[in-house]
């Protein structure tokens, strides 16, 4: 049976030596503080997993009644963008498009992050000419 370790029995600890991440307070920063730490958030850097995850958080917030996060809404038409990007029509979902392509998982993800850093440079207005 391996010793159980502790932390010496002198050990002082602070409230300012803890670094704790900051919360999210937006639907694309949260999706970015995923992108910058998948294990933490998903378990492993999994398209498939990211999916369920992403699910079940819009679910439950849904069911708990609270608003969607800003920036949420203009996550809706994503799926519309990833059917135009390849040409492919159907009820499937951006997720499994993503996978047809991309059969590695984590590579998966990764595309997902591709394509939606796309999606987003795509609904911006253009810029105004400089004079």
């Amino acid at each position: 049976m391996p010793e159980e370790r502790q932390p010496p029995a002198d050990a002082v600890y602070r409230v300012e030596d803890i670094n704790v991440l900051p919360i999210p307070d937006t639907f694309f920063g949260l999706l970015a503080a995923v992108r910058e730490r998948p294990g933490m958030y998903i378990g492993r850097k999994s398209l498939r997993d990211f999916y369920a995850w992403l699910g079940g958080l819009r679910f439950a917030r849904m069911q708990a009644k609270l608003p969607p996060l800003p920036g949420e809404d203009e996550f809706d038409g994503f799926d519309a963008f990833v059917c135009d990007k390849y040409r492919w029509h159907d009820v499937g979902g951006w997720a499994a498009k993503i996978a047809y392509y991309y059969r590695d998982d984590a590579d998966a993800l990764d595309q997902f992050y591709v394509l939606l850093d796309e999606y987003r440079a795509s609904r911006q207005p253009p810029a105004a000419p400089h004079r």
